[in-house]
This record gives structure tokens, sequence and C-alpha cells, in this order.
């Protein structure tokens, strides 16, 4: 039985329920067409407007982590930027961390401070996506997964991996985890865009009409650990991951308008 059948049966047999199946890759970071598919469906949710604890949404995946974790927090963003913000999702909200490399276990990576730097209210932008990723590792405490602390986990595991395969593996799961993670802030950062248009353009689009002009492509074209490296190492480059050429787009510094 596959999983439409499955869910063919469970809608005849609980009225109200629908289901839909979106084929993302595991192991990799999502292509933005993939946010687009996630919030065309939850933004038509009548849920949204109808029901002050709703919509009840649930998200599956084979390994029940890495992919239905980037759908919840991509479907958690746009309900909070829909219903409300909870307390402590602003900067200045944030509990202070006294622990060895704390501020990597918080995302603070190089190119990450970048994107802040270039995003309208940076900083809070991420802030947000990181309350959301904690809510939502708190309800998978059994697995102990949390794509934001696995960057750092992850690449240290690649630095001292006994083999050169072991070592590239690794390398490029630790790269994988954060080109999630900046791309949520992105999507984040797109929600307060596009929210007095109801977003109606797409958040691909607005990759390449606004994002790419602010030089975001230039950092997913140097994509690397400039916390820990002097220089851009292996799989740094769109090419390198994602398998085909950088995207042809004559950037311009500036900013977001």
């Amino acid at each position: 039985m596959t999983m439409e059948d499955m869910g063919a049966e469970e809608m005849q047999a609980i009225p109200g329920l629908v289901y839909h199946r979106i084929p993302i890759p595991d192991d990799e970071a999502l292509e933005e067409k993939d946010f687009d598919a996630i919030l065309n469906i939850i933004k038509h949710l009548a849920e949204l407007h109808t029901d002050e604890d709703g919509p009840a949404l649930l998200f599956s995946c084979h390994n029940g982590k890495t992919r239905a974790t980037i759908a919840m927090v991509i479907a958690g963003l746009f309900v909070w930027h829909k219903k409300g913000f909870p307390f402590q999702t602003k900067c200045e909200e944030q509990e202070r961390v006294s622990l060895p490399n704390a501020s990597y276990t918080k995302g603070e990576f190089y190119v990450v401070r970048r994107l802040c730097q270039i995003l309208p209210n940076g900083h809070q932008v991420k802030r947000e996506v990181d309350v959301m990723l904690d809510k939502c590792s708190e309800t998978m405490t059994p697995m102990h997964y949390h794509i934001r602390e696995l960057i750092f986990v992850t690449f240290n595991k690649a630095k001292i991996a006994k083999n050169r395969v072991a070592k590239t593996n690794l390398r490029r799961k630790a790269l994988d985890h954060m080109e999630r993670y900046f791309y949520l802030i992105l999507f984040n950062a797109y929600l307060h865009a596009e929210r007095e248009r109801s977003w109606k353009r797409t958040f691909t689009r607005w990759m390449v009409e606004v994002a790419a002009k602010a030089g975001v492509y230039d950092l997913l074209d140097s994509f690397y650990f400039g916390d820990f490296e002097s220089v851009p190492g292996e799989m740094s480059t769109m090419r390198e991951r994602w398998g085909k050429p950088p995207i042809g787009i004559n950037t311009f510094r500036g900013q977001f308008v």
C-alpha cells in the first residue's frame, strides 16, 4: 500500500481530512519551489481564519525527522505570521546561554551572520526561526534532532573523521544542514516582506527579484564555515552542492525594497 493509498483511506474515514504529498529529497536542502509548494497548501486552509486553535497539521517523512521538521517550521512560521508571534520571539527576550561554543549551537555561523546583515531586521528574522526550531525540537525530544545544533555537531565529526570518504560525506551533511537553516531564515524574511501583498509573489520569484539583488546567491556560492576555515573548502559552491551551475544573475550590493 502506497502513502497515497493510505491517505485516501484516511480521508474516507475522517471527514475534513486532506492529504498532500510533496516529493522532497532526503538529506539535501530544499529547493525554493518546495517552500512554495508547502506554503501554497497551508495558506489556503480555511481553519487559518475560522479556527482559533487551528489548523491541525501532521507532517511525516521516511525517518520522521529531517524533511518533516523543515515542513513543520515552514508551516509554523506562516501560522505565526497569520495569528501573531508568541513570547520569546523578540531578540531582547532571548535567554543567555553560557556554554562552550554556545554561539554556534545558536546558529551564529559566518554565512548566517552575513545573511542577517543584509536582511531587513535580520537578527529578529533569525530569532523567530530559532524559536520555531526549538519548539519543533521539543516535540521530537526522543529523537534528539535539532537541525540548528546538528550543523556544528556534524561539522566537528567531519573534522575528526579518519578517512576521506567519511570526512567528505559528513562535511556535505553539515553544509546541507546549514543550507536548510539559511533558507529557513530567508523564507521568514520573505514572509515579512510579502505580508502586505498577502504573499501573492512566490518565494521562488522573490528570491530572484529581490534576494538575489542583495547578494544572497553570492553567499550561497561561497558557502563554508568561515569561522574555522580561512578559505572556502570542498562543496562551497552551488555547482558542487546542487549539481548545477550557479544561477546567472548579475548581482549588486544594495538594500531590500
